[in-house]
């Protein structure tokens, strides 16, 4: 067999071209690569690391390269693992069976990947917490210097809903400031990240604007709920500790 790289390094166009022809390729080792009939084309895949594109490949049975097998497990099966134990102590009972999953292979492969997406997730969390916590604070400290005002405002009849807007007006400006310079940032890290690998996928805008409309909501809320609690506040309290 044949992959579809391999068809076009060979000089075919088809599958239906080379299906049936006699091939044979010169090597230095004799008969490690014998005379044999293509009898199918698959598709290209990559069984190296995601770092590298598929390449021309040939696929053949040879008693040199059987030192493994590969068996799907249907994982709604929870006996699946323990039936083919018992299958191989059948047929091998002198050879106990040695396995890996495919999943714990690519996961050593890529694990610094998955270690650093694991940083990255954890930081994040980090970094909004504190962000939060600090906004938290500035606006308390922002409605303890406008306690007066606020009084005033509500003795001249403004509604709750216009002082919450008076004062987180200039947060959210703050907030939308930083995602703008933010956001091309990223976009720059994670395109030369990206480029350490064969296969990648695509950064699209939803990305950065679903991380933005999160950190605007989350952030909203912190500082909205205590603009809210000011804004309810009797405005005579607030007038008479001034």
């Amino acid at each position: 067999m044949v992959n579809r790289k391999g068809l076009k390094a060979l000089g075919y166009d088809s599958p239906e071209e080379i299906i049936g022809k006699t091939l044979r390729i010169e090597h230095e080792a004799v008969g490690y690569i014998p005379q044999g009939v293509v009898c199918g084309v698959t598709n290209d895949f990559n069984y190296t690391s995601m770092r590298e594109e598929s390449i021309p490949m040939i696929i053949m049975q040879r008693p040199l390269f059987l030192h493994n097998i590969m068996v799907r497990l249907n994982p709604d099966q929870p006996r699946a693992l323990e039936t083919f134990n018992n299958v191989w102590k059948e047929i091998f009972p002198d050879y106990p069976a040695r396995y890996a999953f495919i999943g714990d292979v690519y996961g050593q492969i890529f694990r610094n990947e998955l270690n650093a997406g694991k940083l990255v997730r954890i930081f994040s969390l980090l970094c909004l917490l504190i962000a939060n916590l600090g906004l938290i604070i500035y606006m308390a400290f922002i409605i303890k210097l406008r306690t007066k005002e606020i009084g005033i405002r509500k003795v001249n009849g403004a509604r709750s809903g216009e002082i919450i807007l008076m004062l987180d007006h200039s947060f959210i400006w703050l907030i939308v400031s930083a995602f703008a310079v933010a956001t091309p940032a990223a976009y720059i890290i994670l395109q030369r990240w990206l480029r350490n690998f064969a296969y990648k996928t695509s950064l699209d805008w939803w990305i950065f604007s679903g991380a933005g409309i999160t950190v605007l909501l989350l952030s909203g809320i912190a500082v909205s709920w205590q603009s809210w609690h000011a804004a309810t506040a009797n405005p005579a309290n607030a007038i008479r500790k001034e």
